[in-house]
């Protein structure tokens, strides 16, 4: 058994001073005493609006640039827009998720933002996670750190996020989808190298009484180069997906409160699929393998997810919790076994924030977290062909190994903010992060 500890730091950022001049006006010229008086305009029909003036209608165009302005919080963790944000940034709001179909986290990443890409389809341990043209194959998204309404949810054992289905955050309940790239290091810590991608949840204003959600996706037959074999019933794959989603206002001893959460399955299976005969690559010191493939993949159960998301607030306390179960198989084992080669994980986090208006310049929060993210992978022995065969493998002794690791997080961050000027141009912002973090793994031959 092995087990470590890491103690995290601390952080403190300065944002600094922007200008908003405005111009300078003079009054204009009033007319000779000679000079006859202008016509008079002519009156407006009844019921007919006044036109508007050019001072009103240049006012006008002003008021709708700002309220089509995106506001992003995540560059510096305070409200800006994207014009004053010091990176590139993109944002993705719900109405657009719903308007191109989107079905993961990933997709809206891969397909909806800039300079972000996403390769390895739905299984979330192979999901490669890059950006302006840098990815590391198979690094499950651990170059960027992703931050649900406040809280970390990159887990602790190796940094790694899961962005499909596993993520275990249903789209309808997501609001906005902040991308920010760069290294985000100084203001988030490890796991921000890429980017920090900021999600954050519906109020229950938008979202009120229960939505029921039920939706269904079927892929055809293919062979080894991706070409559509046929679209027979009996080897279809399938995308089923539940979902309900809950948003609710009341009153708490004269407190506004309100709750919104949302539970979703979904799954995604293979269609018949045929692959080529694959070659094992040699291990010292273990029995060389026959190869394996050259046959179709039949029911193969790429992705499977139960979980959901919800959070409380109560006046200026919000508390939140995420669950999800997920499972998949390891697409680079040596034979598909029903009782062998996949992962199954469990992650469960709760945060409890409470901010508080000292002044009208200083204001601040405390939040307090913890969690815990576990990882069981039933794979087959190096060498089991010496003691099983693949038709026995489920059923002989020391055919199998079991890799359970463990990753436990317990923090509290406490931020405060002073507005020297009181508008928002010159404010300090000053943090602290503490963090305790314990990762183990164990094995076992069944």
């Amino acid at each position: 058994m092995r087990k470590s500890t890491l103690l995290g730091g601390a952080f403190v950022a300065l944002l600094g001073l922007t200008s908003n001049p405005v111009a300078a006006q003079s009054a204009p010229p009033s007319p000779p005493a000679s000079a006859a008086p202008a016509p008079a305009a002519p009156a407006p029909a009844d019921g007919a609006a006044a036109p508007a003036s050019p001072d009103e209608a240049a006012l006008i165009s002003d008021l709708n640039a700002s309220l089509s302005e995106q506001i992003v919080t995540g560059a510096s963790r305070a409200a800006e827009t994207s014009a004053e944000t010091p990176a590139t940034t993109s944002t993705v709001r719900a109405d657009e998720l719903r308007r191109y179909g989107i079905r993961t986290v990933a997709e809206a990443l891969q397909f909806l933002t800039v300079g972000v890409f996403a390769i390895g389809g739905q299984g979330f341990e192979l999901q490669t996670l890059g950006a302006r043209g840098v990815g590391i194959s198979n690094d499950s998204a651990n170059h960027f750190l992703f931050v649900v309404d406040g809280s970390v949810v990159n887990e602790p054992r190796i940094g790694i996020v899961r962005p499909g289905w596993a993520l275990g955050l249903p789209l309808e309940l997501i609001d906005t989808i902040e991308v920010v790239l760069g290294a985000g290091s100084v203001l988030y810590g490890g796991s921000a190298m890429l980017g920090v991608v900021n999600i954050k949840t519906k109020a229950a204003r938008f979202v009120k009484g229960v939505t029921l959600v039920s939706e269904w996706g079927m892929s055809p037959t293919q062979n080894a180069l991706g070409e559509v074999q046929k679209w027979d019933t009996k080897g279809l794959g399938t995308s089923p997906r539940l979902a309900a989603l809950v948003g609710h206002e009341f009153q708490v001893f004269g407190r506004d409160a309100e709750l919104t959460a949302e539970f979703e399955w979904a799954r995604n299976t293979l269609p018949d699929t045929f692959i080529n005969a694959q070659n094992q690559s040699p291990r010292a010191g273990t029995v060389t393998q026959p190869p394996w493939g050259a046959d179709y993949a039949r029911g193969l159960v790429l992705e499977e997810t139960l979980g959901g998301y919800g959070r409380v607030r109560l006046g200026r306390l919000s508390l939140g919790l995420h669950t999800n179960f997920h499972r998949t198989p390891l697409l680079n084992a040596p034979q598909f076994l029903p009782d062998y080669n996949r992962v199954e994980g469990v992650l469960t986090r709760f945060d409890a924030q409470y901010n508080v208006d000292i002044t009208s310049r200083l204001s601040g929060f405390a939040r307090l977290y913890l969690g815990r993210d576990t990882a069981d992978s039933i794979s087959l022995a190096p060498g089991y062909a010496t003691t099983c065969s693949a038709q026995q493998g489920a059923v002989a002794s020391q055919c199998g190994v079991n890799t359970r690791s463990v990753g436990l997080w317990q923090g509290v961050e406490v931020q405060g903010t002073y507005d020297f000027l009181g508008d928002g141009r010159l404010p300090l912002m000053v943090g602290v992060d503490g963090r305790l973090r314990q990762v183990g793994m164990d094995s076992e031959r069944t």
